[in-house]
């Protein structure tokens, strides 16, 4: 599946929709974060642990040092018995099942992956940008949350790569997607989110962080569930939403039929 399709951008078509009215009004800015903002220490008391030839931090002992600080958005989460709250903490420290899936599915895609510019949105722990990043891409991780940035995605960058590639191959990213591309530092060949189309109400930000940041003949694919039960999010609607946007393509290129269905899309600018 080659990278390079040549099509042109097209705008997108704002009638009829009713998602991006209900986006929240008060998003955070979108800033840069640099490898020195976060605190992270190698040594013998940090508590990791290994997925898919990764080394990360355990997230339930990052959860719980990180509740000593109350105004960490995870303590909201904790207080609603909940694993997020839309629009203050989007789940940035739960490695997801579809962000295995995407990592797993992208093991084997090295040719296509070499030299290219990745951006990792809704990145959380960062393992399948990491994966992109070990075949040679430059990558750009974002996720909601600063602190996730600082605390999570960036150390385990640094768990498995050197402090050279991590500050001259990647690039780090906080806030909402709305006002991303005021510091994405270019325009990407692939763009890759998990977990990401749960809440309906972000379908319009999604859309135009795609539209705003992926080159002419780049691709997206988007790892997610067929359905997010309390939420309300599904494949279904986020395809009728594409389709009605009419910018983008969609094509479903691995799916797995255990449990609940799982797949993962290929989006790219439609030929016309």
């Amino acid at each position: 599946m080659p990278f390079a399709f040549n099509f042109d951008e097209k705008g997108s078509d704002d009638d009829g929709d009713r998602l991006e009215a209900q986006e929240t009004q008060d998003a955070p800015a979108s800033k840069v974060i640099s490898v020195s903002q976060s605190s992270f220490e190698n040594n013998d008391s940090l508590q990791t642990r290994r997925i898919n030839d990764f080394i990360v931090l355990d997230e339930t002992a990052l959860i719980e040092k990180l509740r000593n600080f109350p105004d960490f958005p995870v303590s909201l989460a904790d207080a609603q018995h909940s694993d997020l709250v839309p629009d203050i903490y989007e789940g940035g420290l739960k490695i997801w099942e579809c962000e295995l899936d995407l990592q797993v599915f992208l093991k084997d895609q090295e040719e296509l992956l070499r030299g290219k510019a990745v951006l990792e949105l809704g990145c959380g722990a960062g393992l399948a940008g990491m994966e992109c990043l070990r075949k040679g891409s430059a990558v750009t991780f974002q996720d909601y949350n600063e602190e996730v940035v600082c605390h999570f995605t960036i150390p385990n960058v640094l768990l498995n790569f050197n402090a050279e590639k991590a500050t001259h191959s990647c690039s780090f990213v906080a806030g909402d997607w709305s006002n991303i591309a005021e510091v994405l530092p270019y325009k990407y060949d692939l763009i890759l989110t998990s977990e990401t189309i749960y809440n309906s109400n972000s379908y319009g930000k999604l859309h135009k962080a795609f539209l705003s940041a992926l080159k002419p003949n780049g691709r997206i694919l988007l790892a997610a569930k067929s359905y997010y039960f309390g939420v309300g999010g599904s494949l279904s609607e986020w395809k009728n939403y594409v389709e009605q946007q009419r910018v983008f393509s969609f094509n479903t290129i691995w799916k797995s039929n255990s449990g609940l269905v799982r797949e993962i899309v290929q989006m790219e600018f439609s030929a016309t």
